[in-house]
């Protein structure tokens, strides 16, 4: 299992329209085709930030965790799920006041981010499969089976729901997968 902690992260600030943003690259190796699989938080920290619609050409995850808003129409706040198919377009990505700071998450890395309308004729064929999800957390109780916390009470802490594991790329039975843990702690037992 690989973990990185936010400090161990490569970090790279970004100037944009209305502010100054960043870009924490977790796994893998910014702006680079990789066969290994890529995690990276784009944190857009001030009032009203904007990402133009856009595809990537390589499906991908990507996780609000902070902020809330909209991608394209739909309404996103912590912690939403979104799921785009390669060279499927989406956008644009429009924080409100607080900003806005999403997790992308995929199998390999992306040779590029294509502009849209601009970028259509690289689109193969027609977009395929967009998919939102928001996940609510609850309160767990450790009497009752529930996540152990640092201060070891298991009370009162923030527990995620926990969606479906997603394979890895081409990984299929392998039985190899990638589960964000959002916060608190998750300890695996009985795995080698």
């Amino acid at each position: 299992m690989q973990i990185v902690a936010r400090d161990e992260a490569q970090f790279l600030e970004v100037k944009r329209e209305g502010g100054i943003g960043a870009r924490r690259d977790y796994i893998g190796a910014p702006g680079s085709m990789a066969t290994g699989t890529q995690a990276f938080l784009v944190e857009r920290p001030y009032p009203n930030p904007r990402v133009a619609p856009h595809f990537h050409d390589i499906d991908q995850f990507q996780v609000i965790v902070a902020g809330d808003g909209r991608m394209g129409k739909k309404e996103v706040k912590p912690i939403t799920f979104q799921y785009a198919d390669t060279y499927t377009p989406y956008g644009p990505i429009v924080g409100r006041d607080d900003g806005i700071s999403f997790f992308t998450l995929r199998a390999v890395a992306s040779g590029g981010y294509f502009a849209m309308p601009g970028s259509k004729h690289l689109m193969p064929g027609r977009a395929q499969y967009r998919r939102y999800v928001r996940h609510r957390t609850r309160f767990v109780d450790r009497r009752r089976g529930g996540a152990r916390t640092p201060d070891g009470t298991g009370t009162g802490r923030r527990f995620r729901r926990r969606p479906a594991p997603w394979p890895e790329r081409g990984g299929g039975t392998g039985g190899r997968w990638r589960m964000p843990v959002l916060s608190g702690l998750h300890r695996i037992v009985g795995t080698t």
